[in-house]
């Protein structure tokens, strides 16, 4: 592109969002060369002022940080990929083999009897509130994996690897022994999925134990501190707390990532699923490295420094965003169904919970080059 048919598109294109946005949705690599382009030429003029407090996606945030976000946006462009020879029925074999092994590991079924912690093999309705473990029933934690007391939790273990820990929204009850599980794991950080609006709703019982500061009855208190917002794009964001826990073992302060606008049942795209996986990753390596410069124990103990993760189940959201870290981590050689499954086998048959979360990640794979399904004949 020459300079004068630039100076023409930049004419067109005042406003770089747009530009970002139309190469997001074209993708055309003129588009994104484009916009590339745009950005650069922008932040070089001596004019551009990266402290400049400006309105983007509804909030105020300086200049630098919107053009960061654009910036990610055409960079996650640039390497998405042509998806290497996945033969067209993989996307349908891998769904079939999914679903079968999800019916194979439901708690209903007989061979599975013994396999799932479960408050009762009576139904919920039977069993008082103060004894209820499972949010819902036919979500159990896997016995093997279990992590905490009486809590819905577990290992997700990917590759023979401890991965990350995924629970339910601890309910009322469980609350002090959940941030009893924090302070065990001395956790670098606890991702929270489940919506603001989800919390808020009474119903759902679900006490908000991480964005205020709280005392409970077993001598454990918090106090926590909102300290920035991060902007995942398109007006999604997580709101970044730290939280300190006292009065139980070792205090601990660890960071909480709340993405407070992302609806149940529903899949992030590919590109904010990678951003939060990423993101999620990050604050782990960071969080470890800071643990072990403090010299504790449990950097020598795999079980333990490792990323928490919920929504409100624990399966779905929490699923699809285990899966994404993985996938940013684990060899490209390693396939979608291979990781899906092992996290069905070490925490539950419903991880990746709806077909539209699992079509993400398939896109994803497919841009990365990683295979769909495991070959069986190998």
């Amino acid at each position: 592109m020459n300079n004068i048919s630039l100076g023409i598109k930049a004419y067109l294109f005042r406003n770089v969002t747009s530009a970002v946005m139309l190469a997001e949705n074209r993708r055309s690599p003129g588009n994104i060369r484009f916009a590339e382009k745009l950005l650069c030429a922008r932040q070089s003029s001596s004019r551009f002022n990266r402290d400049k407090i400006i309105e983007f996606m509804g909030r105020k945030v300086s200049k630098g940080e919107k053009y960061d976000v654009l910036y990610n946006v055409i960079w996650d462009l640039k390497k998405i990929q042509i998806p290497e020879k996945n033969i067209p029925g993989d996307r349908d074999i891998l769904k079939t083999r999914l679903t079968e092994l999800q019916q194979q590991l439901l708690p209903s079924a007989r061979r599975n009897f013994g396999r799932y912690f479960l408050s009762s093999p009576a139904q919920s309705d039977k069993v008082p509130d103060e004894c209820r473990i499972n949010r819902f029933e036919d979500i159990g934690a896997d016995v093997f994996t279990r992590v905490g007391n009486n809590l819905n939790a577990n290992r997700v273990v990917v590759n023979e690897n401890n991965l990350a820990i995924a629970c339910q929204y601890p309910l009322k009850h469980q609350i002090e022994n959940h941030l009893k599980m924090l302070v065990d794991n001395r956790t670098p950080v606890m991702a929270v999925l489940a919506s603001r609006q989800e919390i808020d709703d009474s119903s759902n019982q679900m006490p908000d134990y991480f964005s205020t500061s709280n005392r409970y009855p077993c001598g454990v208190n918090t106090q926590s501190t909102l300290m920035k917002t991060e902007l995942l794009g398109n007006g999604v964001e997580a709101n970044v707390y730290r939280l300190d826990i006292h009065g139980y073992d070792k205090s601990i302060s660890t960071h909480v990532l709340h993405v407070h606008n992302w609806p149940d049942k529903t899949a992030l795209s590919s590109r904010l699923t990678k951003k939060l996986a990423r993101t999620i990753n990050k604050w782990t390596d960071n969080g470890v490295t800071k643990l072990k410069e403090q010299g504790s124990r449990a950097a020598n103990d795999p079980d333990k420094m490792l990323p928490v993760l919920h929504c409100r189940a624990g399966v779905g959201r929490t699923g699809q965003i285990i899966a994404a870290m993985a996938m940013d981590k684990q060899d490209k050689k390693i396939s979608l169904e291979k990781i899906v499954t092992d996290m069905r086998n070490t925490r539950s048959g419903f991880m990746v919970q709806k077909d539209r979360q699992l079509n993400v990640l398939v896109e994803i794979a497919e841009q990365q080059g990683r295979p769909l399904i495991e070959n069986k004949g190998a």
